[in-house]
């Protein structure tokens, strides 16, 4: 039996939906990274890990993060603020398709970031939406 696809507040996710996916950064990759904290770092690849464990593969620029201090192994987010490895981001997109899932919180979303465009996966219990 399938339940649909639901937020991490219980709330129903559907295509077209502009929705903030929460995670931790685990990994930083890219040309930037180990240069000088001014250069701008975004599109250096991020690992995002999901607050349910999905792992995304993003550019840096998909992540918004909190103003950090700079250091040299900063990737830089949407808002152009440094972020580092364990850091807590956001990831922004627009639902491309819903999958439902036995649980409403573990539907299956495919969605298109903001900034790269990039199609990633992700459980609907990770993101906030509306």
């Amino acid at each position: 039996m399938s339940n649909p696809a639901t937020n991490r507040n219980g709330l129903a996710v559907l295509v077209g939906d502009q929705v903030t996916i929460l995670g931790a950064v685990t990994v930083i990759a890219g040309s930037g990274v180990g240069r000088p904290s001014g250069t701008t770092n975004a599109t250096d690849t991020a690992t995002v890990m999901t607050i349910l464990g999905d792992t995304l593969s993003v550019q840096a620029g998909d992540c918004k993060a909190v103003d950090d201090q700079p250091v040299n192994n900063n990737a830089r987010s949407t808002n152009g603020f440094p972020f580092a490895v364990n850091d807590q981001v956001t990831v922004n997109g627009v639902v491309q398709s819903v999958t439902a899932g036995p649980m409403g919180f573990s539907g299956t979303l495919t969605v298109t970031t903001d900034f790269s465009g990039t199609l990633i996966t992700v459980l609907s219990g990770t993101v906030d939406n509306g």
